[in-house]
């Protein structure tokens, strides 16, 4: 932008169809990673499609919620890098875990035994 020149906000739109968009994107990323969760968790983990579903809403539900706060006390209390520092093992730790999924000793034996 040229020096001397204000941006001018419009009275008629604030940002509202950028947010739209951007929501859209979320959802359209989100969503696949649920129903993978849930294949995973019924076919790999052998949990009802019942209890895959409740499972999967539960942890992307908490998964959300941690964010929110994280979110809050970053933005109140504590500096951008103090929050990398405080929750970028948190991050490291889950990508951890998601990796030892791949591994056989971590997931049940295909024979079901009753």
């Amino acid at each position: 932008m040229p020096s001397g020149k204000r941006c001018m906000v419009e009275s008629e739109q604030h940002g509202s169809c950028t947010l739209a968009v951007l929501t859209v994107v979320t959802n359209v990323v989100i969503i696949p990673n649920l129903l993978n969760l849930v294949t995973y968790l019924h076919g790999t983990m052998h949990m009802g499609v019942s209890a895959s579903a409740t499972t999967t809403t539960n942890f992307f539900g908490a998964t959300s919620g941690f964010a929110m706060i994280a979110a809050f006390l970053s933005d109140s209390y504590i500096t951008r890098f103090r929050t990398m520092l405080l929750f970028g093992p948190f991050m490291f730790l889950g990508l951890w875990i998601a990796r030892t999924a791949s591994l056989p000793s971590f997931t049940p034996s295909t024979s079901l035994q009753h």
